[in-house]
Parts: structure tokens; sequence; C-alpha cells
């Protein structure tokens, strides 16, 4: 805190005797706070949005909203008032992840009412890295996950105003799932096109692409503009009423100069991602981000565990859609919507190593980063029953189906996004293959990967004989079975063409789209089935040995076709990149850009001794002057 703003402390104890409209004192006073951790890019938009968030939206919760809780921030509390209540805190480390809010929860429940004044603050920093501030939202929306399902959430929509519910759902759950829905929001429309492409292009449904990339120009068109200015409104009005009209100008454009919009959509992915999983597995927990400075250089697998299934997945899927519409029918939308659709899939790629410091430094950042995730693929795991996903990619592939074992079984009847894609390409191929004399058993080689199955299970069983099946899943194992299952699809497709001559480019396009998303959808299917547990209840010795050759094949299928999209997506990023830091300059570029020196990470503690001994001679130095 500062020491001006400590004179004000006795006015502030004095709001607790100031009755609110209601005659009901406040339990909780809020107050503002100063974010003064805007180093570099990444800390500029930190920096503003909790600006926003710790002064308009405080402001607006509080009144006319009456629906502000209490959030981690520079709150005082009632004493006696909380621990009437039961305390501040809540003793479930799972249900109560984010547990300082049910001290305003239960405020509210019990007809109390929570302050904010502006007219003091203290001073606060935020996360300035891409990995500290994508791992702060990850905890806050999986504790925004618990807090739904919990009683206190209940009691508060059944019991509060029409108004008062608007301002708690907006501050809460509306805005972590609203996260999600955006995203679902931007996939339907384009999966909707590219279906109607590819039906129409295939001659099974008539006019289908006109008729669907309507409903994509209208969701991705000149509309779609009003979601980008309109997460800009809040900033200008904070800026414009403290820090006067060019502030509240020249603030947005340079943080749109700096491709804001990119990042917020990989927050906003992060988000809606951390969200959902927890909602459908569980275990969330604590995420020590740490707060330091950004500008460290992150490698490139590091990022990569994080991001893989909130964002590198998924800009796939929609990448692949986009490349493909095109080669089955002509585009049916404008280039405008065009634009929006290719800027997601390009964010969700890009983004995390655009924002990481060095990302284009050739001997610190994108050669390094090739040799050491390679290490990180053929690292042997561990041994112990304690994971760590940064040691290699085999504790990452157990690490992530502990996780999937919380699932819920109910969540297996809702249909994910690729099955229902899968599912309708699925139909159109059908449709194209009648002609051909397809039989309906060859079918099932376009969703399925059979062939790799079976040559696992004949691989299996050879171990089992030999009393070597625990070999299947070493690392180096993994990784020539991978090659081995990107051999065999190449040749199921080589064989599918082969087979069917004459056909078109959109009835391929509906072939390899068809193959791409059922396999995935069964990937994930298989990789979420409790297979050991199934095993655990054979009784029968002989049935019991057979079952284990089968799970031990279905895992190393799952396993292998995994390894088989990291290594082939890490790669082609990462190549990429690795191209990219030859250009002169780039990298000096890059830095200006983000406005952060990168710094590798074992010259850490001299970078830091060499800060700490200037800062000394600079003692006389304002504290925005000195580290």
């Amino acid at each position: 805190g500062y020491l001006e703003e400590a004179l004000k402390l006795p006015c502030l104890l004095k709001e607790f005797q100031r009755p609110a409209a209601g005659g009901v004192p406040p339990s909780i006073v809020g107050f503002r706070e100063h974010i003064f951790s805007s180093l570099g890019a990444l800390g500029d938009f930190a920096a503003s949005s909790e600006s926003v968030f710790g002064t308009l939206a405080q402001r607006t919760m509080s009144y006319p909203l009456w629906s502000r809780c209490h959030y981690g921030h520079p709150d005082l509390l009632d004493k006696l008032d909380q621990i009437s209540q039961g305390g501040i805190s809540k003793g479930d480390k799972s249900l109560n992840l984010s547990e300082d809010i049910f001290a305003g929860m239960d405020a509210l429940l019990r007809g109390r009412h929570i302050a904010y004044k502006d007219y003091i603050q203290v001073g606060k920093g935020r996360d300035m890295g891409v990995d500290s501030i994508l791992g702060f939202f990850s905890k806050l929306s999986s504790g925004t996950a618990k807090m739904t399902t919990t009683r206190q959430a209940f009691r508060i929509g059944v019991r509060s105003s029409f108004g008062r519910l608007l301002g708690f759902y907006y501050a809460h759950i509306g805005y972590y799932a609203g996260q999600l829905h955006f995203f679902h929001a931007s996939y339907m429309p384009l999966a909707l096109a590219f279906l109607g492409a590819v039906a129409d292009g295939c001659d099974v449904l008539d006019n289908s692409a006109s008729a669907s990339g309507e409903l994509m120009k209208m969701m991705l068109g000149p509309f779609s503009l009003l979601f980008v200015f309109g997460t800009l409104v809040p900033l200008v009005f904070v800026l414009l009423k403290e820090n006067g009209a060019y502030a509240a100008v020249a603030g947005p454009l340079r943080q749109l100069s700096r491709l804001s919009p990119l990042f917020f959509a990989v927050q906003s992915k992060v988000i809606g991602d951390s969200f959902s999983r927890e909602l459908a597995q569980g275990g969330g927990g604590y995420v020590a981000t740490g707060r330091g400075l950004g500008i460290w250089h992150l490698e490139f697998h590091v990022l990569y565990i994080f991001l893989a299934e909130s964002c590198y997945y998924p800009a796939v899927d929609l990448l692949l859609m986009l490349v493909l519409w095109p080669l089955a029918h002509a585009y049916a939308v404008g280039p405008f919507a065009l634009f929006f659709a290719y800027l997601l899939p390009f964010a969700l790629l890009a983004g995390p190593s655009l924002f990481n410091p060095g990302c284009f430094n050739q001997s610190h950042g994108a050669s390094r980063d090739l040799a050491a995730w390679w290490s990180w693929l053929s690292a042997e795991p561990a041994p112990g029953t304690k994971r760590d996903p940064k040691k290699s990619w085999s504790e990452w592939w157990y690490t992530r189906q502990a996780a999937r074992a919380g699932a819920h079984t109910c969540s297996f009847l809702l249909p994910s996004k690729e099955l229902m894609l899968g599912l309708l390409l699925l139909l159109i191929s059908v449709k194209v293959l009648q002609p051909h004399g397809w039989y309906a058993l060859v079918y099932l080689l376009i969703p399925l990967p059979l062939t790799a199955l079976v040559a696992m299970l004949l691989l299996a069983l050879a171990l089992e004989i030999l009393s070597k099946l625990p070999t299947l899943t070493k690392p180096k194992v993994l990784l020539a079975l991978s090659s081995a299952c990107l051999l065999l699809l190449c040749g199921e497709l080589f064989v599918l063409v082969a087979s069917t001559p004459g056909l078109s480019a959109s009835s391929m396009v509906a072939i390899l789209s068809a193959t791409f998303f059922s396999r995935r959808a069964a990937m994930n299917t298989l990789g979420y089935l409790p297979l050991e547990r199934m095993l655990g209840r054979v009784s029968i010795p002989t049935l019991k040995k057979m079952a284990k050759v089968v799970v031990a094949a279905v895992n190393v299928t799952t396993m292998a076709h995994a390894l088989m999209v990291d290594v082939m997506l890490g790669l082609v990023i990462q190549l990429v990149l690795l191209s990219l830091s030859y250009a002169p300059y780039l990298n000096t570029a890059h830095e200006k850009w983000l406005g952060v020196r990168s710094t590798p990470l074992e010259n850490a503690g001299a970078y830091l001794q060499n800060e700490l001994r200037v800062s000394r001679f600079s003692s006389d130095r304002t504290d925005e002057q000195t580290i």
C-alpha cells in the first residue's frame, strides 16, 4: 500500500457504521486497486483488464445491482459479522476452491450489505507472463465451476430479485460460461457452412452451401465487430474518467497495435475450457502462478502441455475445415466473414508463441525449444506415482488419463462436437461410396482405426507370450508405433482411392474430414473409458489374460495416435518458428513490440542480481523507475 492511503483508514472504518438504504450496515467494505505492473504488452493487457474490473465493474455491482461479493480484493471485513456466519473461508478444498468468494455469498444470503468506495486504493501487481496470466484465469474458471454446484449459489439464484440475479450471474457464472459459448458460437456456423459445402459439392443436398453460408455471414460478418469494440468500451470510459481523452484514445489503440484480440481469444478459450473441464472431470486445484516478471522465455513443450487441449487441438479442427472447404465447394461467404473465421485458429495456434518472449531467438529460443521438445517426447517416465508432465510426454499422458478418470458417467451421454460433425460427414461419405459397391462392414474403416487396432492386438499378444508386454509403453517404442499408425492411415487412404476410381474432389474432402473427425471422437471416447477398472472386475484367470491383452492393445493404439498428433502438430509449429528466427532483426523487432527483453531461464539469477545491484545505486529514484 501507500502511506497517504493509510491515513484514510479511519474514514474507511466509519463506513461500517453507515447503514445502507435498507437500514443494514455493510458486512464488507471494498475499495479500488492501483495496478502498477504494466510491464510489456501482456502486463498492459492484464493491468487494463484488472483496472476495469476493480473500478467500473465493482462500483456497478455494488450499486445499483447490489450483487457485489468478495473476490480476494483488498476488502475490509467486519470480523464479528463474519464469525457469526461461520468464518471467511470454507473447509472443502475441492468444492470451495475459490474459498474467499463465499464470505460475500454468505453475507448476501444473510441480508447483509457489501459496499464499495473509491476514495482509497491499494497497490497491486498482476501477472505479466503468458503462462501466469492464463494459469490465473484457469484457476478462477475451475473455482467458479465448483462454486456453481454449491448450495450458496443455488440459494442466491432462487431468492434474489431479477436485477440482483443478473448482476450475480454476470460477475460469476455468466462470465465464464459466456467464454465457453463464445467458442461454440464461432465453431457452429463454420461447421454448418463446411457441412453445407461438402453436401452441396457431393450432390447430396442441393443449394446447401449458400443456405448454410448465410448463417456464417450473419454471425461472423460486420456484426462481430461489435464484440471487439464492446470489450474496449469499458476501458475507454475508465481511462476517459481518470486519465483524460488522450489516454482514452491512445490506450486501446496501443493494445490493438500489440494484437490484443489474439491474446484475449486465447485467454477466452482457456477460461471456457477450464470451466467445462472442471464441471465434467473435477480435480481442480490451486495454481501457483508466481506473478513474476514476464521476461523469461518459456520452452515450447511447457506451453504445449498447458494449451494443447484448450487451444492447439481446437485450432486444428477449425483450420482443417477452412482449408478443405474450397476443395469441396467455392466459398459461399464474403471476405469479412472469412477473415474472422481464420482469425480464431490463427490466434489459438500462433498467439501463445507470439506473446512468449524470445520465440524468434535462434540461439536461446526456437532451436533450443526444438531440442527440448524432442527430449520431452522420448524421455522415460520417472519412477514412482507422482507425475510431472514437464518431464516427459508419457507422464503428461498419464496425468491426463488420471484427470479423465473423474469424469461423470452422464457426460458420455452428451455428444461432442467432433462426434456430431464426424457422424454427419460419415453419412455423406456413405452416400458417396454407395455407387462403388462398398459393403456396410467396410464403412467401419473410415471412423475407426481398425487396421492399427488389429496390428496392436497381434503385437500385444506376441509380447504377452514373451512376457514383455510392458515394453509397449516405452517412449521409443511408442514413437515407432506412432510412425506405424501414420503409415497405416496413409495406406488405408491409398487403398480407398485406388479401389474407387473417379472420385471427385468433394468426395475426397468428405471422406478425409469424416475420417479425421470421427476418429478424433473415437480416440477421445477410448481415452475416457475406465478400461483398467473393467479389467479388475474379471475374475476368471484365462479371460483376465485375454482381457489384459485387449486392454493393452486399445491403450497403446490410443497412445500411439495421440503421440502421432502431438509430434506432427508440434513439429509444424516449431519448424515455422525456427524458419522465421533466421529472418534478420525479427527477434529485436519482436522484443520491442512486446515491450520486454527476453532472458533465458538459466540466466535468470544473474539477471536479477544485476538489476538489484543497479537499483541500490538508484535508491533516490521513484518505484516506477526501479525494478
